[in-house]
């Protein structure tokens, strides 16, 4: 399959979902790899938004991209139409903070996609592959993706609600017709939410004309599809997709999803090291990495690692660990310091990956905002998770971690380190 762009430029207006406010858009036709990019034109300067997961700087009730101070809202319908018809290379020009909720559904921007029409580039797309299943899980809520030719989706909803209930829809991309099956689906609402909402700074130019608000006893929209809930969910999904930035093969199953679990699944999945390949990284890989040794080191295993960005690992707690021995003996929960130090631990495999061949060494040097929320018993396997806040050059280092037993947070704090050259000679010079 070849990319793909637009013949000609579109150009809509209208109000924003969240901000009220009127704004326009235009999008506007490139060539071969440049990707699909937003850019504020009532800003000064520069200020173009790659539309990836990497750019989400909030999933509160819709997907806000940003970069510098930047920001674009409400991108998830726009971009699920043009992940649909294949759209690789755009200019998404942006007079306002937010895209256009035109009426609330995908249907009129994919209507002015057909009425343009799709020009074929000569640069091959680029495929992301899923070869093995992967699994995302928070609270009740789940993303799985299974080995896949082309993009199914299958999603299902389940709100405690008479109205709205338990739904199921599948989609097909290369199968099904996105124009009459799915982009016709609108965003949706509770009536007992709208003046949260509305405090928040959230659905200020929401109304009956571009959104189904559901009351307790009735919808006060008239449904365009008898499943229109678990449609529009979908319609979501895939703009979400969107943002991994290739064409996407793999069967998704998705429950209960929503806009942050969705980014979440997607740091899951482009933590493959290759496609297909999660990065898994065993011990013997570790003892590469850290420069600590049994009884002292705490990570058995990387899950994930984006080199001074992200990682996730595991320490599986057994009752023969050594400081069970005096630590409660009677009733032995793992120390709280010992926990603070294996989320410094895949902070520092997180630091150190790429810079093995330099001979550096991360120093502890600081710990801030910790709390230790639960204690961790034998039997327990502790999801470690760090992102980093900042580095300065090869020399400092400041992370955010947390640490997670069967998705309850245990242990969370922000990390300090000094990344300082070894040194084989004495220590005190």
């Amino acid at each position: 399959m070849k990319q793909k762009t637009l013949k000609n430029i579109i150009e809509f207006s209208g109000v924003g979902l969240h901000s009220g406010c009127e704004v326009s858009v235009r999008l506007i036709p490139k060539n071969e790899n440049f990707g699909i990019k937003f850019k504020r034109t009532d800003l000064p300067g520069n200020n173009e938004i790659e539309a990836n997961y990497k750019n989400v700087a909030s999933t509160q009730r819709s997907v806000t991209l940003g970069a510098g101070d930047a920001r674009v809202k409400t991108v998830e319908h726009l971009l699920a139409a043009l992940y649909a018809y294949g759209i690789d290379n755009l200019l998404i020009e942006v007079k306002g903070e937010e895209i256009p909720a035109v009426d609330g559904s995908a249907a009129p921007f994919a209507q002015k996609i057909l009425e343009t029409g799709i020009l074929e580039l000569p640069a091959e797309k680029e495929y992301f592959c899923i070869k093995e299943p992967v699994n995302f899980k928070e609270s009740d809520s789940f993303i799985s993706a299974y080995p896949s030719d082309a993009l199914k989706v299958t999603v299902v909803v389940n709100f405690n609600h008479p109205l709205a209930g338990y739904q199921v829809f599948e989609f097909e991309k290369d199968k099904d017709d996105f124009f009459t099956a799915l982009s016709p689906a609108r965003t949706f609402g509770f009536w007992e939410e709208i003046e949260f909402l509305k405090k928040n700074n959230l659905a200020l130019g929401g109304s009956p004309d571009n959104a189904i608000i559901i009351k307790k006893d009735k919808i006060m929209t008239k449904l365009r599809f008898d499943d229109e809930i678990v449609r529009h969910k979908c319609l979501d999904l895939i703009g979400d997709i969107a943002l991994l930035g290739k064409d996407l093969k793999a069967h998704i199953c998705a429950y209960k999803s929503s806009h942050g679990l969705d980014i979440k699944f997607l740091k899951k999945i482009t933590a493959f090291k290759k496609e297909g390949e999660m990065a898994d990284i065993d011990i013997n890989e570790i003892l590469k990495i850290l420069p600590h040794r049994y009884p002292f080191l705490l990570v058995d295993r990387v899950l994930e690692l984006e080199d001074d960005k992200r990682a996730v690992g595991i320490k599986n707690v057994t009752y023969n660990e050594p400081f069970f021995t005096g630590h409660f003996p009677e009733k032995p929960i793992m120390p709280g310091v010992l926990i603070i130090e294996a989320l410094a631990q895949i902070g520092g495999i997180m630091l150190l990956n790429k810079r093995r061949h330099m001979k550096i060494i991360p120093y502890f040097t600081g710990i801030d905002k910790v709390r230790i929320r639960k204690a961790v018993i034998p039997g327990d396997q502790i999801l470690l998770t760090a992102e980093v806040i900042s580095i300065r050059g090869n020399q400092m280092g400041k992370i955010r971690a947390k640490a997670t037993v069967n998705g309850k947070l245990v242990t969370e704090g922000e990390f300090m380190f000094a990344l300082m050259p070894e040194k084989t000679e004495d220590r005190g010079e």
